[in-house]
């Protein structure tokens, strides 16, 4: 019998964290924690652990939502991702929503229960991180640690030195193929004196601190 992965967030009411062990086979339960849900967290590893189940407590800071992110980045690396599903039948209503969107840019499974019925997101099984090659993680990171570096393709060029009608590939795309811009990514704005600058979007940054994040290890106990 195949044996899953359950992640779950701690909240006020941690039930759903239990009924999930009834309705799957669990080998392993990461239970997601900030510093104030810490000690219920431990609580609940106690109890998990009297049914043989492996449960690593990962403790995550602030902000929540791209730190929620790394944190299922990290654990999709740890383990087979075919195998991870996330429990959103229990935390705050905010850590639920940071795990959702979690598990949609890592591409995992992930349910909620309701009136003791497991119900499946429509959560794509493909990463989002998947979606990008090495070229366009590299022009994510440089944007990140330089924000206001440039105020057009040419000039992201010049300044990374790749050439102009490869950065307008891998940022605007092709009919065949989506760039950067059309992936929600990066976006152009005015900056200060009606001056244009490429920047990363928000789910660009989301995406690329996930990334990066996830080259550390958990803070697990």
């Amino acid at each position: 019998m195949e044996k899953y992965v359950l992640v779950a967030t701690v909240g006020e009411d941690n039930e759903g964290i239990y009924h999930a062990v009834r309705e799957f086979p669990v080998k392993k339960y990461y239970i997601i924690s900030s510093d104030k849900n810490h000690s219920s967290a431990l609580d609940i590893k106690k109890e998990l652990v009297r049914f043989n189940i492996d449960v690593p407590v990962v403790t995550i800071g602030e902000p929540l939502l791209p730190e929620m992110i790394k944190a299922f980045s990290k654990i999709k690396q740890r383990e087979d991702p075919t195998s991870i599903l996330a429990n959103l039948s229990c935390g705050t209503k905010v850590a639920t929503c940071a795990a959702l969107t979690a598990s949609f840019i890592n591409g995992l499974k992930a349910f909620y229960i309701v009136d003791g019925k497991v119900m499946f997101f429509p959560i794509m099984k493909l990463s989002y991180y998947n979606l990008l090659s090495e070229r366009k993680r590299k022009i994510l990171s440089f944007l990140r640690e330089a924000p206001d570096c440039c105020s057009s393709m040419d000039d992201l060029s010049k300044k990374m030195s790749i050439s102009l009608p490869l950065i307008s590939y891998h940022i605007n795309g092709t009919p065949e193929s989506r760039g950067l811009a059309e992936e929600g990514l990066i976006e152009m704005t005015s900056g200060p004196h009606g001056r244009n600058q490429i920047k990363l979007s928000e789910m660009g940054k989301l995406i690329i601190e996930g990334y990066l994040g996830a080259e550390s290890d958990l803070n697990i106990q």
